[in-house]
């Protein structure tokens, strides 16, 4: 979910946002009172990437990044906004990732909105709401960045579409129009060289060094190398191209870009050593036409190398005495200064000019020459580097070198007396080296500073984290842009926040507060209880149960438990009182919303209670051992004494699953052995509890999706999932609750006689018929699933929706009137709100709120005073509530809680006394309890 910006951004959004109908959401009480909550850095703004007028950045949502967010700044409160928001249903897979960029536009990998795979599209983005939309299928999600490369004003990439896992060469220039496959090539590492593109690839033409133009007639193979050979590491050094090739990765190769001149520069790994020790994996280029490497020949120790792309010309550099610690350098210990090639390697700074011969130690420095921590990187400014260098008298502190012994001083004490400031985070922008230092100690404040390599012009910006918070973070994707550098930034209000610099410690500052939320309540387990509502939540100091009606909301006396306690679960209304089982406890208790009828009623040590129903007027719940060895079912009337087992599940049973009520009813599966799992029907006593259908499974892990229960007068209905060697995949089945009378009523796949339909699943009962999602074997795409109206394989074909093959997909079917409501997906529309009379011609879209192949993904469809409201997206307004009658024209925003692009992500739709309540942030006070009135 995507929280709040400023308070202030906020008030001017909400007093420019009108009523867009008839009702209006009120907050039923904001229980957390906290005010604004630090953003921690995990969340906080990163990717920081420059577009036309300032920069874009993402922000994550918490618990593993459920949602990301893409957000715009020019460096001012008012210049700060919410562009976009990505994976917001179920959770990002992966955190976007910004790949490239072109003058004024960024481009990112980022999973969709409503897709059900969660598989990346590459974005573009000029930091506005419309100037950013996919330009790509789905791809596989080990599209690299370095299979991205600008070039003639266009992206080149390389990637692989998951429709199909076809992989091929792109290019894009930030246009769905100009974006497109043109060569049916897997490339990885491009580079430029000599005005065309390089790459390491794969086609039909072989494997090996490839080159293209950005066009089919341009790209064709330059030379073919073993298809057992490694491939990696392609640079470019000048006009000239070295790569890493051979059966172990052991030789290093270089072209000009000709068939005849690409050949074997030297190979290693003899001795039968591997030829890139871990971690040191470089082929840096140096200019000159050279790199530097790191490589194994004739010993077992790795050394430091440079290559012109000759025999001859391949030479070591260092003599390194032990294959122990770290004494070679890593990529960016490596530095050319004029003719001199200046490294780090076992705690010093080296210098060479070339050869064996002229490596060595720097000496001479004034005052001594440092030692330099193993994880330091050399940073060029100007004609030195810049690094963190440590002595007796200083500590760790900012160095600089020329590569010579006089040329290497400290450049700043920047925490002086015994303590190190402890340079870090370099990262080189705008022609200045900026970096993170500690001022005030080793666990003092930890600032933003910059550097030209020179003791005036280094300056210590200002405070960026407070004593304790954040230390040691690097700083993420700071960028120069128009005199300006993006950072995030810390303080001890707002936490991690967008800042912005000119370079001047004036000119740091935060440029606002933004995500960041209230406290909040999180209210759960929304129930309706009589005519009030019912709910978990937590003030900050206690959570417990909640009650909320006319007269507002007030805590349960006797539910309390400290907020570090999990909050009650599993909220359950039977027989006019609620029962829950306290957090983090192994018991059942129940409370009639006061404080003499809250009690404990069964307590069960070691074990876990779960699926509370009401059944016929009394709970029911299974209890399961902690070992997962033994389950038995157990029911309760609100007193101690009539708090009972009902009966013990086969021994055996390894785990139960999709328990539900149906009707007078109870239905559950449960895995009996390693070979079968079976469905049970219970009236709710011992002798009442049978299996009524075995299903085969092999190695039986979960061998069915949830089963989906509906009641056609006496009768039950349901879908099954098995993967048996008799039959695999879900199938439609009817019972009279007895053995005898579980019949299929969808032939297996693999029957003899013509398929009329396969995989049904989704059963649901409405008008007198049955409801459900199949394949069509006439629709040849792969694409659709089928609604269907019938009892069996003989049912009317209603529209091709629904979900890809083999992708679970709920379509929550809910009634209003004559008119069944359900999600659906096409590629088209992506996931949006249908509707069905019965009739083919009655089963269509009701509104596309996202229009295209992207999804306004509606949830929590519930039906109250004749109309539905569910949750959606749309471009404009987030995820907010809606509703509608059944047409385009009715279905309307019913209010935009968290102004402009923001979701307030209202859930738990729960109807209680002609008020529809729901928990939402309005991006104020944090996720709490609303209501709106219901005509």
């Amino acid at each position: 979910m995507i929280r709040n910006v400023a308070p202030t951004l906020l008030l001017i959004a909400a007093l420019a946002v009108s009523s867009l109908g008839a009702q209006t959401a009120s907050l039923v009480r904001d229980i957390n009172t906290a005010p604004y909550v630090p953003v921690e850095a995990s969340e906080g703004p990163q990717q920081f990437t420059p577009v036309a007028g300032g920069a874009v950045f993402f922000t994550l949502g918490g618990d593993t990044y459920p949602t990301a967010a893409l957000w715009f700044t020019d460096g001012t409160a008012a210049g700060t906004r919410f562009v976009a928001a990505f994976c917001e249903s179920s959770g990002c897979s992966h955190v976007p990732e910004v790949v490239a960029t072109l003058p004024g536009l960024a481009f990112f990998l980022a999973e969709s909105n409503g897709d059900l795979t969660p598989s990346p599209r590459l974005w573009r983005t000029d930091g506005t709401p419309a100037g950013t939309f996919p330009l790509t299928p789905q791809l596989h999600s080990f599209a690299y960045s370095n299979s991205f490369l600008a070039f003639g004003g266009r992206l080149l990439f390389s990637t692989c579409v998951y429709q199909g896992n076809a992989c091929s060469l792109w290019r894009t220039d930030g246009t769905p129009a100009g974006t497109a496959s043109f060569a049916p090539v897997s490339a990885a590492n491009l580079v430029e060289a000599g005005g065309q593109v390089y790459f390491l690839g794969s086609g039909s033409a072989g494997r090996g060094l490839w080159r293209t133009d950005g066009t089919a007639a341009g790209t064709r193979i330059v030379r073919a190398l073993p298809r057992d050979n490694y491939l990696w590491n392609l640079v470019a050094a000048g006009s000239r191209l070295f790569f890493q090739t051979g059966p172990d990765s052991g030789q290093v190769w270089t072209s000009d870009g000709t068939p005849a001149g690409t050949r074997l520069a030297r190979s290693f790994a003899e001795s039968g050593h591997e030829f890139l020790p871990l971690n040191t994996q470089i082929l840096r280029s140096i200019g000159d036409g050279k790199v530097a490497l790191v490589g194994i020949r004739d010993s077992s120790v790795p050394n430091l190398w440079v290559s012109d792309g000759t025999p001859t010309g391949t030479v070591r550099l260092t003599n390194a005495p032990t294959v122990e610690g770290r004494w070679v350098p890593r990529e960016n210990q490596i530095e050319k200064l004029g003719k001199r090639l200046v490294f780090i390697a076992g705690s010093r700074l080296w210098s060479s000019g070339g050869s064996l011969a002229t490596t060595r130690a720097v000496s001479r420095c004034p005052g001594g020459c440092p030692e330099v921590p193993a994880d330091s990187p050399l940073v060029r400014a100007g004609n030195r580097v810049v690094f963190a260098g440590k002595d007796a008298a200083h500590g760790t502190e900012l160095w600089v070198s020329d590569g010579t012994g006089p040329g290497t001083r400290l450049l700043a004490d920047l925490c002086p007396g015994p303590c190190d400031s402890k340079p870090r985070a370099f990262t080189a922008a705008g022609g200045l080296v900026w970096f993170r230092a500690n001022v005030s100690g080793s666990n003092g404040t930890v600032q933003l500073a910059r550097t030209d390599g020179t003791a005036a012009g280094t300056v210590v910006l200002g405070r960026t984290v407070e004593e304790g918070v954040g230390l040691d973070l690097a700083v993420s994707g700071i960028s120069g842009n128009g005199g300006k550098v993006f950072f995030t930034g810390f303080d001890r209000q707002y936490g991690a926040q967008p800042w912005v610099s000119d370079g001047t410690r004036g000119g740091t500052r935060r440029v606002t507060a933004l995500p960041g939320h209230g406290g909040s309540s999180d209210p759960m387990d929304l129930t309706a209880f009589g005519d009030r509502l019912l709910f978990s939540a937590t003030d900050g100091r206690e959570t417990g149960l909640w009650v909320a009606g006319a007269a507002g909301a007030s805590p349960i006396p006797g539910t309390a438990a400290p907020a570090s306690t999990p909050a009650p679960m599993d909220v359950t209304v039977a027989g006019g009182l609620a029962f829950y089982v306290p957090g983090g406890m192994s018991e059942l208790w129940r409370t009639d919303g006061t404080a003499a009828g809250t009690l404990g009623l069964a307590s069960f040590p070691g074990q876990t209670l779960s699926d509370l129903h009401d059944l016929g007027g009394r709970l029911v719940f299974l209890v399961s051992s902690a070992d997962g060895a033994a389950f038995s079912f157990w029911a309760s009337d609100g007193t101690a004494a009539g708090t009972v087992k009902l009966f013990d599940l086969p021994a055996g049973t390894q785990r139960v699953s999709d328990v539900a009520v149906v009707g007078p009813e109870l239905y559950f599966a449960a895995e009996t052995s390693a070979t079968k799992a079976q469905v049970f029907r219970s009236d709710g006593t011992a002798a009442g509890t049978r299996p009524i259908l075995d299903l085969p499974c092999v190695n039986c892990t979960g061998p069915f999706y949830p089963l989906s229960y509906t009641r056609l007068g006496s009768l039950v209905y349901f879908t099954a999932w098995a993967n048996g060697s008799n039959f695999s995949g879900p199938s439609l089945w009817r019972t009279d609750g007895t053995a005898a009378g579980t019949v299929r009523l969808v032939p297996d796949p693999a029957s003899s006689g013509p398929l009329k339909m396969y995989f049904p699943e989704s059963a649901f009962a409405f008008g007198g018929e049955i409801y459900f999602l199949a394949h069509d074997p006439t629709i040849d795409d792969g694409d659709h699933t089928v609604l269907f109206r019938g009892r069996d394989e003989n049912a009317a074909r209603l529209a091709p929706v629904g979900s890809p093959p083999f992708q679970p997909f709920a379509p929550d079917f809910t009634p209003v009137g004559s008119t069944l409501f359900f999600r659906a997906w096409d590629p088209e529309h992506g996931i949006e709100l249908w509707k069905t009379d019965g009739t083919p011609q009655g089963t269509v879209l009701v509104r596309d709120l996202l229009p295209g192949p992207a999804s306004s993904d509606p949830q929590d469809l519930t039906a109250a005073g004749g109309r539905l409201y569910f949750s959606a997206r749309d471009a404009a307004h987030g995820r907010e509530l809606w509703n509608t009658d059944g047409t385009a024209a009715g279905t309307v925003l019913v209010q935009d809680l968290a102004p402009g692009g923001l979701s307030s992500a209202p859930e738990q739709l729960t109807l209680v006394d002609g008020r529809l309540y729901f928990a939402a942030d309005d991006g104020v006070v944090g996720r709490e309890p609303w209501s709106v009135p219901i005509p």
